[in-house]
């Protein structure tokens, strides 16, 4: 049997790629792709004479994705089905893995669905599995995943593309949720939820010279507590919250106590397992970034008038970009509308907001908008960078006072990890890892 007998012809099936590629790139991964899906065969491929996929057949979907994809998924692989009864979605079977947050690609190409065995191409799908990545994974980057889904026959159109790339459901609402239910309880069984972890080079001890030390972020990252669980809800579903048996916080995160600060940027803190450093302007987003969407969803924004309405003159891109987003603006808290041909009029804003320079602060966040926003809506966009442009910024000298409040705050958010962009608000350097740099171990 050759390649293009079990994959039909090569041009018509690149819609898979979503990209120009070679015969060879389209076969790497379309056999990576069913060699994932089939792990019960042993696959073996090669390329210009390298090894590049190899699998056992033992029917170990993590391990058959360690064999297609490479080492990288070595226990990053979080297998799909182990859910309770009452979130699963009835007639509709959910299994394979998706890639822990530590893996991910800044495309799509490694992302591939199965439907009763045929293997698809289909947006609503997509959309709902990185639904469930959000503010876990940096603005585009991608999660890899082989996603089986298993319904009667009866309830899926397969003649919808004349390559058979794309099917329609019954019931797309249905499907689409069974696979974020699935993914969010993988994300949520994750026991190796992590922080990036600071280490140091290695320096002989003859040659020492505190001028060679410096940080990285590359180590292998160390579990904060072996009890704590990833909570990477998404917005609007509810879970049950699991805490570490060491911290009070919902989120795992140990309690942390303060010591000071770094280049009036980073924040020294404390923690039962070592030394953290927090990147203050990240936290506060985090911070400003939930508290706004606990607000909306509340339908209790915070508003403070402005005693003087701020007349704010834009550019032209950022003027049309406000025209779009005036509603969302005003339902964070934001009281603005056009005043003029070329102005706009500030009469209030949100109450988390002081001292900030709202003239600056509105051209900041316009021009994130006019760039395409990070979110996964434009509200979330909007709010995203409304909590950004409106934060404690690097370079902003904090009191301890401050600092504390700060990074209690933090410690009380849902995902205190990473801010509503998907950058790490803090790093964590192990007391291993401190007492081998000072020669104790």
């Amino acid at each position: 049997m050759t390649v293009r007998d079990l994959f039909g012809n090569v041009p018509a099936r690149r819609k898979f790629l979503r990209q120009p590629a070679t015969e060879a790139t389209y076969i790497n991964r379309m056999i990576g792709a069913y060699a994932c899906h089939r792990s019960d065969i042993q696959w073996s491929l090669t390329n210009d004479g390298r090894p590049a996929i190899k699998t056992n057949g033992r029917g170990d979907d993590a391990g058959a994705a360690v064999g297609v994809f490479g080492s990288e998924l070595a226990g990053n692989a979080l297998l799909l089905g182990e859910m309770s009864d009452d979130m699963r979605v009835p007639g509709v079977t959910v299994t394979g893995w998706i890639s822990a947050p530590d893996v991910s690609r800044s495309h799509r190409q490694s992302q591939h669905f199965f439907v009763n065995g045929r293997l698809i191409s289909h947006r609503a799908l997509t959309y709902a599995l990185e639904d469930t990545y959000h503010s876990l994974l940096m603005v585009g980057r991608h999660p890899i995943c082989m996603v089986r889904i298993e319904v009667d026959p009866a309830a899926v159109d397969v003649n919808v593309h004349p390559t058979k790339a794309e099917v329609k459901f019954a019931d797309e609402r249905a499907v689409a949720r069974a696979v974020q239910r699935a993914a969010h309880a993988a994300l949520l069984g994750q026991q190796n939820d992590v922080l990036p972890e600071i280490s140091f080079q290695p320096i002989p001890r003859a040659t020492l010279d505190h001028n060679q030390i410096t940080f990285s972020s590359g180590a292998d990252p160390i579990p904060l507590d072996d009890h704590q669980v990833l909570d990477s809800r998404s917005r609007g579903e509810q879970a049950n919250e699991v805490s570490s048996p060491t911290s009070p916080n919902p989120s795992g995160i140990p309690v942390l106590r303060v010591l000071g600060q770094v280049g009036a940027t980073y924040i020294i803190a404390e923690g039962p397992q070592g030394m953290f450093l927090i990147d203050q302007h990240a936290a506060h987003e985090r911070i400003m970034y939930e508290k706004i969407l606990s607000q909306m969803q509340a339908n209790a924004v915070d508003q403070q008038p402005m005693l003087d309405p701020l007349v704010i003159e834009l550019p032209p891109d950022e003027l049309a970009i406000f025209e779009k987003s005036v509603d969302e603006l005003n339902q964070i808290g934001f009281a603005t509308e056009r005043f003029g041909d070329t102005t706009i009029i500030l009469r209030a804003v949100p109450a988390l907001v002081r001292g900030v320079d709202l003239s600056v602060r509105i051209h900041d966040i316009l021009r994130e908008l006019v760039d395409g926003g990070a979110g996964d809506s434009w509200m979330d966009s909007v709010a995203i960078s409304a909590s950004c442009h409106t934060s404690i910024r690097a370079g902003q000298a904090l009191s301890l006072p401050e600092m504390r409040e700060l990074v209690a705050q933090l410690e009380r958010c849902q995902h205190p990890r990473a801010c509503g962009h998907g950058r790490p608000t803090m790093l964590h350097m192990s007391q291993h890892e401190l007492e081998r740099q000072f020669n104790r171990r």
